[in-house]
């Protein structure tokens, strides 16, 4: 998602999708996290979701984790604060 970033990351984000599929990108003035986020969802065809946001940092396993989590007890979402 590029929202309104002044720096090259629309380019660079365009690169990515070129290479890879499944990589789909927005490109929207800047109207704050909600609304890219929402925008996001809006195109989504995966069987999950997870928002990581560029400032985070996210353990290898943290995708595997949450997924087995959802699976095992049947749930809608996953939710966790940062450590």
């Amino acid at each position: 998602m590029d929202d309104g970033s002044p720096d090259n990351c629309g380019a660079i984000c365009d690169e990515y999708a070129q290479k890879y599929e499944r990589i789909k990108v927005i490109h929207q003035r800047n109207a704050g996290q909600s609304s890219a986020r929402n925008a996001a969802l809006n195109i989504a065809t995966g069987e999950f979701i997870c928002f990581v946001d560029s400032d985070d940092y996210i353990a290898e396993s943290l995708i595997n984790d949450n997924i087995e989590i959802l699976l095992r007890d049947d749930s809608d979402m996953v939710a966790f604060n940062a450590i």
